[in-house]
């Protein structure tokens, strides 16, 4: 992985160290890296493990890869809309 993609991930990381000791909390970091990484885990499972490919038996040629991508890009936009029933839509679409 180059340094540029691994910067933004890292610098995360330590934000949320730096937050979690300066409000002595580590309980909650803790369940925060579990959530996390299930829900990360869970919908690379999802959306690029069962969706993407079965749009890409549906769309054929490279076209259709294009067509697959886009829905799959969708249907994981539409499913984070849920979002909007706990936070404002600025805070869901960052």
């Amino acid at each position: 992985m180059s340094q540029q993609k691994i910067f933004l991930p890292i610098l995360f990381v330590i934000f949320a160290v730096a937050v979690t000791f300066y409000k002595n909390d580590i309980i909650n970091f803790q369940n925060a890296i579990i959530m996390g990484l299930g829900a990360g885990i869970t919908e690379e499972l999802v959306f690029h493990g069962i969706i993407l490919p079965g749009a890409m038996t549906h769309f054929k040629g490279h076209q259709g890869m294009w067509y697959a991508v886009i829905v799959t890009s969708v249907v994981f936009g539409m499913a984070h809309m849920v979002n909007l029933t706990k936070q404002p839509l600025k805070a869901t679409i960052l």
